[in-house]
């Protein structure tokens, strides 16, 4: 795993919460925060960091704060979240088992 804060963890992350939302595009995501594909498309490859802007307004909307997005912490998270974290974490596993056995 890379470093917690890089931007390669920070996009994982992302992707982590969009799906954790029931998001099951990043078009819709995208369209959600108000941003283009293109831009969200970034955030979540890696290529450029989530601004902090964007990081309070998933906040905002879903309770995942910027200490989780941003450095992987989630102590402050409600048990909620943790708990669909660890389902869509679970499922990623899972479907990376079916693919390479």
């Amino acid at each position: 795993m890379p470093d917690e804060m890089s931007k390669e963890a920070v996009a994982y992350r992302l992707s982590l919460i969009r799906r954790a939302l029931n998001f099951e595009t990043q078009s819709d995501f995208a369209t959600r925060l108000g941003v283009s594909l293109t831009r969200y498309n970034n955030w979540e490859g890696g290529v450029i960091r989530l601004p902090l802007d964007f990081a309070i307004k998933i906040q905002e909307m879903s309770g995942f704060d910027a200490n989780y997005i941003f450095r992987g912490d989630k102590s402050n998270l409600p048990m909620r979240l943790v708990t669909l974290l660890a389902d869509v974490e679970g499922a990623a596993s899972r479907a990376r088992a079916a693919r390479s056995g």
